[in-house]
């Protein structure tokens, strides 16, 4: 069974996430350890002597409670009662088990009630906002260049002029919807295929979702860029976010991360998309190599402060029949000087074009798995 893979937030390849992030149970709750996420909750609430974070408490119960942690649902539906760190409201407090909020919102009693481990006071004090500023707007800016086909980047409001317009949101919010992002992976990633190339090897399909996040934490204004995908998988991601929503965030603002599918295997299209010159290889077809073995690997110079990073990241990119690469993307979210050493090594490389049967070049998309040793 193929494992659901994290959503890919914007930020996410640009900056590192906060502190909290790289704790055990944040680590084990992004591996879908769904008691890890209700303990990163209750921290939140100020366990262990940690500040109050009513937001991200939000977070990580929503996460747990995503994953079936039912306890977590009740300590949520204590801060939807409250109007602490997400919206109030009794009606989805009384979804999540709470019989009192039932009661003051006019609703029968919940099939299964549930008591929360806090109670909380009705929210008093109004939230600061944290407008965004010119580094929001260079990382989304990354985001398009490294992740997001070119073509693309008008329709998803990734250009200057429309982040200008319409604003990004802050680092901070983007941070604060990862952990009920992450378990929500596998309803949406599960729509879309995995591809199968003509020489037997598999690749998932990937797309780009945005969405504007409301200053009450709901999800609105949804776009979905998925490719060669059809109406069916467009429609299966709209139904799987249909109904979103997040903790409040401090400002709210567009967001945008990429899709990588884990649902059923599919042919890989044999034909050139909409509007591109490239096409994919065909049964019969040569398929594109480096004139050197190995030069990409080879040729990725990393730059100072990243020298010992090492691992695997897949990267796609078109050779055109002159030998040349172009239209770079990255698969795996990573620091933006590293992106641009990678894209700089396969643009400095030769290839030995696609050729179809008869022998005529071809320009050709190709999928690569690359490693980087720490050079």
């Amino acid at each position: 069974m193929r494992r659901a893979l994290p959503l890919v937030l914007f930020a996410a390849a640009c900056a590192t996430p906060r502190a909290s992030r790289q704790d055990p149970d944040a680590l084990a709750c992004g591996r879908g350890d769904s008691a890890a996420c209700a303990r990163r909750g209750l921290t939140a609430l100020g366990g262990d002597g940690v500040p109050r974070d009513e937001r991200e408490a939000a977070a990580w119960l929503m996460a747990a409670c995503e994953r079936g942690h039912g306890q977590s649902c009740a300590d949520l539906g204590a801060l939807y009662a409250a109007g602490r760190g997400v919206r109030q409201d009794d009606g989805r407090a009384c979804e999540l088990g709470l019989a009192d909020a039932c009661a003051r919102a006019g609703r029968p009693p919940p099939d299964m009630a549930r008591t929360p481990r806090v109670k909380l006071p009705p929210e008093t004090e109004p939230e600061r906002s944290i407008p965004p500023d010119e580094g929001d707007l260079q990382r989304a800016l990354h985001y398009a260049e490294f992740y997001v086909p070119a073509r693309d980047h008008k329709p998803l409001g990734l250009t200057r002029e429309a982040l200008e317009a319409d604003p990004p949101a802050p680092m901070s919010d983007v941070q604060l919807v990862q952990p009920p992002l992450d378990a929500r992976a596998t309803r949406v990633a599960s729509c879309l295929p995995v591809y199968r190339y003509p020489d037997g090897r598999e690749y998932p399909s990937h797309g780009v979702l945005s969405f504007a996040l409301g200053r009450d934490g709901r999800v609105s204004r949804v776009i979905v860029k998925l490719g060669e995908s059809s109406e069916s998988v467009q429609r299966c991601v709209r139904e799987g976010v249909t109904g979103w929503e997040f903790p409040r965030p401090a400002t709210g603002g567009r967001m945008w991360f990429r899709l990588t599918g884990t649902g059923p295997v599919a042919n890989a299209p044999a034909s050139p998309r909409p509007g591109d010159d490239i096409q994919y290889p065909k049964p019969g077809w040569r398929w594109p190599r480096e004139k050197e073995p190995g030069c990409i690997a080879s040729s990725v110079r990393l730059p100072r402060g990243f020298e010992g990073v090492t691992g695997h990241f897949t990267v796609q990119y078109g050779v055109n029949v002159d030998g040349r690469a172009s239209d770079f993307l990255l698969f795996q979210p990573v620091p933006t000087p590293i992106a641009r050493s990678i894209r700089e090594a396969v643009y400095s490389c030769e290839f030995v074009p696609a050729a179809d049967e008869g022998g005529t070049p071809r320009a050709v998309w190709t999928i690569q798995p690359i490693r980087l040793l720490g050079h």
